[in-house]
């Protein structure tokens, strides 16, 4: 959760982006690798002005004693590096791709070293050497890779956006036509980011207020997870409309994260709606690839490369989360119950003929695909220990 103060700044900073792509529209790429990294900064490292007299060097003596920043600025530069002698040698050896799993690593292995955003600067980095190899999309400069990399307004929390809708802007005359639509968006965003997501915060702090050692049953899990579903997609959701609004204002392209994921029937299709920008990017580069290899190997084990490969998409995301057992029970959780609705869907277009245009299964499937998803949310929260209380205490019966 990001602080009151650092949202401050991100706001400052969107209307001076807003002004200057509107009125400087023409303004050097250069100008704003040095304006967003100065942001990047001064909003997420562990800068404190005491004097500002002294101001010049206060921030220099904090980025010399800042260990986290070091990591992050070696990783931006052995990043780019990597990507250039790939690119230079026309040979994809998979270099480009270390520094950031690393860097994702050390951020969730080593909390001390990490930086806010981390999670999300890793995966762009990832994402940034696939899309230039495999999508066409012309190599960086140096200055417009800072640009890209160091965006304040999606560094923190996403959407995480390809470099390809970095490059490429609204036209003036599309920011127009919709500024009203654009503006909705952005104050809609601020409401439920700081008002509505709290709702339901207050009322499992209400319903559990010893959190999880208030859980005593399935349906406990079911609605304390229920409500902590219904937070953080508000809260989620929230920022990325605010933060989608205000690049579109500045004729800037970000990718959408949220399409309505509590209209989801299945879970499948949840996860086509819930932190799409995250979904898009693991499943070309962990699912697509991995299926292709397996399929080819094994042309008649079709299900046996469908499974491997979703179990392995969703490991992915629980380890993107963290690396912790929890996180580790998340990814084969949603994994496992991915490739039952894969056999599901095959069994039920073979063996029955349902009418699936019918409000009432459409809404059962709805509140079963919102169950499966609440329940996952224990994992959020809970630690390893948790987790062996509440199994003993609900399936055994045993208060450890």
């Amino acid at each position: 959760m990001l602080s009151t103060q650092t949202f401050i700044y991100l706001g400052f900073y969107g209307i001076f982006f807003i002004y200057l792509r509107n009125f400087h529209p023409k303004l050097k790429s250069i100008w704003w690798a040095l304006i967003n990294l100065s942001f990047v900064i001064f909003c997420f490292s562990n800068i404190v002005v005491t004097q500002f007299e002294n101001l010049h060097l206060e921030i220099i003596t904090a980025l010399i004693t800042d260990t986290s920043f070091h990591i992050f600025f070696f990783v931006l530069f052995i990043s780019y590096l990597l990507i250039w002698l790939d690119e230079k040698f026309r040979k994809d050896l998979g270099l480009a791709y270390i520094a950031p799993i690393l860097f994702l690593v050390i951020a969730k292995t080593l909390p001390e070293f990490a930086i806010v955003g981390a999670s999300y600067l890793s995966f762009r980095l990832l994402y940034l050497r696939y899309e230039i190899r495999h999508k066409g999309t012309p190599f960086p400069s140096p200055s417009q890779f800072i640009e890209f990399t160091c965006f304040p307004l999606t560094f923190p929390m996403g959407p995480i956006s390809p470099l390809r809708d970095h490059l490429n802007n609204h036209e003036k005359d599309e920011v127009k036509s919709s500024t009203f639509n654009i503006l909705t968006r952005f104050l809609s965003g601020c409401l439920k980011l700081f008002y509505l997501s709290f709702i339901p915060l207050m009322a499992r702090y209400h319903l559990y207020p010893e959190g999880i050692h208030s859980i005593f049953g399935i349906e406990d899990i079911l609605l304390y997870g229920f409500l902590y579903y219904l937070y953080v997609y508000i809260n989620f959701s929230g920022a990325a409309d605010a933060i989608i609004a205000i690049s579109q204002l500045g004729r800037l392209r970000v990718a959408e994260n949220f399409n309505n994921p509590l209209s989801a029937s299945n879970i499948q299709d949840f996860w086509m709606k819930w932190h799409m920008s995250l979904t898009n990017i693991i499943r070309e580069l962990v699912f697509s690839p991995l299926y292709l290899v397996l399929k080819r190997k094994a042309p008649k084990a079709k299900w046996t490369a469908l499974f491997i490969s979703s179990l392995l998409l969703f490991l992915a995301v629980g380890l993107w989360h963290g690396i912790s057992i929890p996180f580790i029970l998340l990814g084969i959780y949603h994994g496992i119950g991915v490739c039952f609705y894969f056999l599901y869907k095959d069994w039920a277009s073979r063996k029955i003929k349902l009418a699936r245009n019918k409000t009432y299964y459409k809404i059962l499937a709805i509140l079963i695909t919102q169950a499966f998803v609440s329940f996952s949310f224990i994992f959020f929260e809970a630690s390893t220990n948790d987790l062996k209380v509440l199994f003993y205490r609900i399936f055994l019966g045993i208060e450890l």
